[in-house]
């Protein structure tokens, strides 16, 4: 009698022990992967900042440029032009990645598209301008006013769009999805809702309101 129950205590350790330690790590893991979300956001919303910040410099200096060479004026800020194109140039690349990675690949096509290759259109129109040598330019300096002013207004929108998903994207992890309680989808749910959905009469009618723990969900939907 003493010798079963010696045994049946360490079985009962042993066991309890290996599936306690198992329902922990299973927390810790569904933890870890909301955390993971969170930070994706907010890597987002800093990027969408990063990219603002330095576009917004880019075109404030070559409206600048542009006037004062309406005006006839001496070129005041010359330098400060140029340094905006050296900032935004030397970023670009991890714009694009993290926006393949943050958002979706025709992000990273919208910011070439309508940026990159735009600005880079009208900086060498202005270069002809700005020329000793006497270079004709194919447009004239009110279409490059114009055309940077319309890189300005898409700018708005791409930054603003970038936020709001950051935005749907949180408010997503926090008001979560309801999911049906079948086994397609226990990979979702933490060990006590599995236990507490023992005690529910009808099954089928089961769903539990909980955020999205896969770390690919929701940034692989917009793919």
């Amino acid at each position: 009698m003493l010798y079963e129950t010696i045994v049946s205590f360490i079985l009962i350790t042993l066991f309890g022990g290996l599936l306690a330690d198992r329902w922990q790590r299973r927390s810790w893991l569904i933890k870890k992967r909301y955390e993971q979300l969170e930070y994706r956001c907010g890597d987002l919303e800093q990027l969408a900042q990063e990219i603002a910040s330095l576009l917004t410099a880019r075109i404030y200096h070559t409206k600048r440029i542009i006037k004062q060479l309406q005006s006839g004026n001496q070129l005041l800020d010359a330098e400060k032009y140029s340094a905006s194109i050296t900032d935004w140039n030397e970023n670009l690349v991890s714009f694009y990645v993290r926006l393949n990675i943050l958002t979706c690949y025709p992000d990273t096509i919208e910011l070439e598209k309508k940026f990159q290759m735009r600005l880079r259109s009208v900086s060498e129109e202005i270069s002809t301008y700005l020329s000793a040598h006497s270079v004709h330019s194919e447009k004239s300096l009110a279409q490059l006013a114009q055309e940077t002013h319309s890189v300005q207004i898409d700018a708005q929108h791409f930054i603003a769009k970038l936020l709001s998903q950051a935005e749907e994207d949180r408010k997503a992890i926090g008001k979560g999805a309801k999911l049906k309680f079948e086994p397609s989808k226990f990979r979702y749910f933490t060990t006590f809702e599995l236990f507490k959905a023992l005690f529910v009469r009808d099954i089928n009618r089961h769903t539990i309101c909980r955020s999205p723990v896969d770390p690919t969900f929701p940034f692989d939907v917009r793919r």
